[in-house]
């Protein structure tokens, strides 16, 4: 399964509205488009409408990037801030849970170190996005990511009252 180009669809949300979304989606440590996104596909998948292999393949993205924020948040807990802490939990991933790394692979239909693979374009990002929104954090400096890598670079995550520095 090969994602499709995104449809854009214009929305108009009472404050209130935005407001708690706004919190629903800090909650799972998704933006609020994202969000929106996930229970639309929710919705969907419950009323049966979706076809099949869509819907696997959905579920399996957001498998793999929920896991993903949640690899990055235990070693966060466990071990203390590292501002490359998206690199860190790919590599970690890639190397330490062969599951994860076999459903990386599906999910992107091909090897996870592969170069060109357009689908990762739209992936990795959502796994940094993911960890981002877990931890709070804001976004530095790029930086180029010791190969063999999923990521040929990242962001250095800084705390909100960092970012100054």
């Amino acid at each position: 399964m090969t994602p499709t180009p995104d449809s854009v669809i214009a929305l108009r949300l009472d404050v209130a509205i935005a407001k708690a979304l706004g919190q629903s989606a800090a909650r799972s440590g998704r933006e609020p488009n994202e969000q929106i996104v996930w229970w639309i596909i929710e919705a969907l998948d419950k009323e049966g409408l979706l076809p099949e292999d869509l819907r696997a393949w959905l579920l399996l993205r957001e498998a793999v990037i929920s896991r993903f924020g949640s690899k990055a948040a235990e070693i966060i807990r466990t071990e203390g801030w590292r501002s490359d802490i998206i690199a860190e939990t790919a590599r970690r991933l890639m190397t330490e849970d062969a599951a994860w790394a076999a459903d990386y692979a599906k999910l992107i239909a091909a090897e996870p170190y592969a170069k060109g693979v357009k689908v990762k374009d739209r992936i990795n990002p959502l796994l940094g996005k993911r960890v981002k929104g877990l931890l709070g954090a804001v976004t530095g400096k790029a930086f180029s990511v010791p190969q063999p890598s999923i990521f040929t670079t990242a962001s250095h995550l800084l705390l909100p009252d960092d970012d100054a520095a």
